[in-house]
C-alpha cells in the first residue's frame, strides 16, 4: 500500500473532499510526461492526504489534511465538479481547453483564452473514500520543525527547501512518512474526527470506464501521435517513457523480468518515482522498499536512462569519488522506518537502451578500487543504533519497445 500527498487550496479542498476524488493538473508542454507517469503509479488500496497550501490563509489554517483511501484507477474526465460555492473544472468553461490554468498576481486564468477562472482545471483525477477527517490541518512548522515529535518528513522537505521548480502538485510519500503525518493529524485535533459526508460524484464502475490507457497507448489529443514517443530503433525520445512503464506495470504481472526483480509482493512495502534523497538535487529515478516479517530489510533503485547505459551513468549512480551512495540511499531508507532495522541491503539496477562495454568495465574497476559490492559500510546515526549496509552487485537491463509493447533483458 503506497501513500500520497495531493496539493489542495482554499478553491479546490473543500469540492476534493467532499465529492470524493483527487485531481491532478493537466500542463500545456513537456510537464505532461511526467506527471501522467507519477499517475500510473496509484493504486486502488493506497492513502491520500492533502497539503492545503498557502492563498491568503493563516499559517494554522493551512498543512495537512485528512486521510483518505483511493478507490478507482486513475482516470480521466473533463466533468465540471461543485461543492456548494467551490468549483472545479475538468475544461475551460469558456474556450473548452482541457489544459490546466495558470496563476498570474493571484488570479487564475486559462492558458488558451486568457479568461479569469473561479476553480482549478484538474481532469486527470481518482476516486476516494474517508479513512480519518479532522477538523484541524498540521501547519508546517508542527509537521517539519517540531521535534516533539518523532521522524521526520524527508521527502517532502526537500522538496520545500530546494527551490521554484521542485513542488509537485501530487507526491508519493514513504510509510514512516505517512504514519507520522496520520499520527499529528491525531494529535492536533486530539484524536476527534468530524462527521463529514463524502459522496463520491460519479461511480467507481463509471471512473473505471474512464480510465486512462496504457503509458505507451496515450495519445496527443492534438496530432495522435504517441505521448511517450518511440524512435525506430525502439527507444524512447523522453525520458518520463521508462517510468511511466515501471510505475503502470510493477506488480501487475504483465512482465516476467519486472516480477524476478521486483520479487514476492507481499514484501513490497513501497514504490515511488522522483524520489530525493539529496539537498543537492540527487534522487531515485524508481525506488523501491521490501519489508520481511515486519521489518524492512532491502532497497532496490533503479536508475533509468532512455539511451545506452555507459561508464558516465555508472559514475554518477556509484562513484564514491561523486557521492556517497550507499550512505545517503541507506539513510533514506532507514534512518526513520519503524520498527528500527539494524541492516538493509542495497539492490541498484541500471537500466537503458544496451549497455556499452565501457558500463561493465567501469563496475568492475569500482570493485577493484573501493570493495564497493563486496565490503559493508556503517551509519552511526545519533538517535537510534548502527546499521549495516550491504550495496550489491549492480543489475544491469537493457530494455526495447516494438509494437506497445516494452521487453527486459538482463545483461551479463
Amino acid at each position: 500500500m503506497g501513500a500520497h500527498v495531493f496539493v489542495v487550496d482554499k478553491y479546490s479542498y473543500h469540492v476534493h473532499a467532499n465529492k470524493g476524488f483527487c485531481g491532478v493538473k493537466n500542463p500545456r508542454g513537456g510537464g505532461r510526461l511526467g506527471l501522467i507517469a507519477d499517475i500510473k503509479a496509484y493504486r486502488v488500496g493506497d492513502i491520500v492526504f492533502f497539503y492545503h497550501r498557502r492563498i491568503d490563509e493563516r499559517p494554522l489554517e493551512r498543512g495537512f489534511r485528512d486521510v483518505f483511501r483511493i478507490i478507482s484507477e486513475p482516470f480521466y474526465d473533463t466533468t465540471d465538479v461543485q461543492y456548494n460555492n467551490w468549483m472545479v473544472y475538468g475544461k475551460c468553461p469558456h474556450c473548452g481547453t482541457n489544459y490546466s490554468e495558470e496563476m498570474e498576481y493571484g488570479v487564475m486564468k486559462c492558458v488558451e483564452c486568457e479568461r479569469e477562472l473561479e476553480g482549478h482545471i484538474l481532469p486527470f483525477r481518482v476516486l476516494i473514500e474517508p479513512v480519518m477527517r479532522f477538523a484541524k490541518p498540521v501547519d508546517d512548522n508542527t509537521a517539519y520543525i517540531d521535534y516533539e515529535d518523532p521522524g521526520e518528513l524527508h521527502t517532502l522537505r526537500w522538496r520545500k527547501v530546494t527551490g521554484a521548480g521542485r513542488a509537485r502538485s501530487a507526491q508519493h510519500i514513504l510509510p514512516e512518512e505517512a504514519t507520522k503525518i496520520t499520527r499529528l493529524l491525531k494529535k492536533i485535533n486530539g484524536n476527534r474526527l468530524i462527521d463529514a459526508q463524502t459522496r463520491n460524484y460519479i461511480s467507481v464502475a463509471q471512473a473505471n470506464s474512464k480510465k486512462l490507457p496504457p503509458a505507451l497507448e496515450i495519445t496527443r489529443p492534438s496530432s495522435g501521435e504517441a505521448l511517450y514517443y518511440v524512435k525506430r530503433d525502439g527507444s524512447f525520445s523522453d525520458e518520463s517513457g521508462l517510468p511511466a512503464w515501471f510505475n503502470e506495470n510493477i506488480g501487475r504481472g504483465t512482465n516476467q523480468t519486472l516480477d524476478q526483480l521486483v520479487g514476492p509482493l507481499n514484501e513490497l512495502e513501497y514504490f515511488g518515482n522522483n524520489v530525493p534523497y539529496g539537498v543537492g538535487g540527487e534522487n531515485a529515478d524508481l525506488l523501491l522498499l521490501h519489508k520481511r516479517n515486519d521489518k524492512r530489510f532491502k532497497a532496490t533503485i533503479f536508475e533509468l536512462k532512455r539511451e545506452e547505459i555507459t561508464d558516465s551513468t555508472v559514475n554518477q549512480v556509484l562513484d564514491p569519488e561523486w557521492q556517497n551512495y550507499a550512505k545517503w540511499v541507506g539513510q533514506l531508507a532507514t534512518a526513520y522506518v519503524e520498527p528500527p532495522v539494524d541492516s538493509l541491503e542495497i539492490q541498484p539496477i541500471l537500466v537503458g537502451f544496451g549497455v556499452e562495454a565501457s558500463a561493465k568495465r567501469r563496475i568492475n574497476r569500482l570493485e577493484e578500487l573501493y570493495r564497493l559490492f563486496s565490503k559493508e559500510t556503517s551509519i552511526k546515526y545519533r538517535h537510534r543504533g548502527k546499521v549495516v549496509i550491504k550495496v550489491k552487485d549492480p543489475i544491469l537491463l537493457s530494455y526495447l519497445v516494438r509494437d506497445n509493447t516494452l521487453s527486459l533483458t538482463i545483461e551479463d
